[in-house]
């Protein structure tokens, strides 16, 4: 007659606990990893306070002391924006004409130029020009640094701000939209740099301001077409700042990081939750241009606007579980809308 089989080990508390989370809703799931995250950041800034308080108090008073003391000058400067007849392209060119800039408008919409050149010379622009050209060809750009230089002269201050949003899904995006998109999003702003970059390291003196939307950073579902170009632009502006400290010339890279939505855009096709409002909410373009140009003054290289944005590259330091968590619960990346 065989033993009777040994009796199944009792289960521990732990175990207990896992079977009871598992059974419990997912979205009650996430809730409790993003409690007890908060916990833990909360244990650890306890025992931090005062590094962290010292840090943010130092680099606000420096930051503070740099925008009104170590402002540059940059009046009658030739400034170039692309994609200027955007909502904040119009804006930040104005912003540039109170301070006594030049202008060379660059945009594929003849007619919005031309309304916004004429707006700019009654606002007293000394001299502005403009281009109907396509940023993303490379001759084209050539063609027409060379014609800037002959007749206007060294372009000091290069904005990009030419982007495109399809507003599909990755697997609903037609091809041509993509190959534009990345076109647009990031090609053209490597052949605008190689267009102007050479006569400002001559000079040994510029700007190149890169302005990309948030998604560039965090990624978002449905923007994949203009996150996936952008971050490439946001890499290649980190590549650059380091080969201009390389060559030792006062070229100055500046990467603005902003929640922008153009009124030109396609619509997105997934709607977010109120909560991406709490934590990155949209400023009016006015407000974003002016903090552009206070940016060029000062000579800040990262700005994050609105300010809170600062943290978003910081929230994939996270674990993995607390990550997709606080994405799930607030929609900063749209998964949650996706799903229903």
């Amino acid at each position: 007659m065989s033993p009777p089989p040994p009796p199944p080990p009792k289960a521990s508390p732990v175990d207990k606990l896992k079977k009871a989370l598992l059974l419990l809703p997912i979205d009650v799931q996430e809730a409790l990893c993003v409690v007890c995250g908060v916990l833990f950041l909360l244990v650890v800034i306890d025992y931090t306070w005062w590094y962290i308080v010292s840090g943010v108090t130092m680099g606000s008073l420096w930051k503070v002391l740099r925008s009104r003391f170590m402002k540059a000058d940059i009046r009658g400067d030739l400034v170039c924006i692309t994609g200027a007849t955007g909502t904040v392209g119009a804006c930040l060119a104005k912003a540039f004409v109170e301070r006594g800039c030049r202008l060379v408008l660059i945009d594929s919409n003849v007619v919005m130029l031309d309304a916004l050149e004429n707006e700019l010379r009654k606002l007293g622009c000394s001299q502005c020009i403009s281009f109907a050209a396509d940023v993303t060809n490379r001759e084209v750009m050539l063609g027409v640094s060379e014609r800037v230089l002959r007749d206007v002269g060294h372009v000091s201050i290069l904005v990009n701000l030419a982007s495109m949003k399809s507003g599909f899904s990755f697997s609903e995006c037609p091809d041509h939209l993509l190959l534009q998109s990345l076109e647009v999003n990031m090609i053209s702003r490597l052949w605008t740099a190689r267009a102007f970059l050479s006569h400002m390291v001559d000079k040994n003196r510029g700007w190149i301001v890169e302005v990309v939307s948030q998604d560039a950073i965090l990624g978002a579902t449905g923007l994949f077409d203009r996150s996936l170009p952008q971050q490439g632009a946001v890499a290649f502006q980190n590549c650059l700042q380091v080969e201009m400290r390389a060559l030792r010339r006062a070229v100055k890279v500046v990467t603005c990081v902003a929640n922008i939505e153009e009124p030109h855009d396609a619509p997105h096709r997934y709607e977010a939750s109120v909560f991406p409002q709490l934590f990155t909410p949209r400023r009016s373009p006015e407000d974003l241009s002016q903090r552009i140009v206070n940016a060029v003054l000062s000579g800040e290289r990262h700005v994050y606007y609105p300010c809170t944005a600062t943290f978003i590259p910081y929230l994939q330091l996270l674990p993995s579980f607390l990550y997709e968590g606080l994405m799930n619960i607030t929609s900063l990346d749209t998964h949650r809308t996706l799903r229903r």
